[in-house]
């Protein structure tokens, strides 16, 4: 929804299904999901958001041997890094 132009409305979808996710008490793809909600803030130009949520992952890195997200949560924070800076250039051109 975010993608398609329904942003605000996609942004709590997410949101509503990541809650649904932790309340069943799996962690799995936590991560992941942090790293889509992140996207979805950058598309917004919510990036103070997403950077906060790329962060998170950051600091709570372990070694689990699922990391199957790590390159495009890495893509993530790197485009909302650049976002951030102020005299960066619009990634989405």
């Amino acid at each position: 929804m975010v993608a398609s132009g329904d942003r605000a409305a996609g942004i709590d979808e997410l949101k509503a299904g990541f809650d649904a996710y932790l309340q069943t008490g799996s962690r799995q793809i936590v991560s992941y999901a942090k790293t889509l909600l992140a996207d979805a803030y950058l598309r917004t130009d919510r990036v103070v958001n997403g950077l906060s949520l790329i962060e998170d992952i950051e600091a709570t890195q372990d070694s689990s041997p699922i990391q199957f997200y790590r390159k495009i949560t890495d893509q993530v924070g790197a485009d909302l890094r650049r976002a951030s800076d102020p005299v960066g250039c619009d990634i989405r051109s």
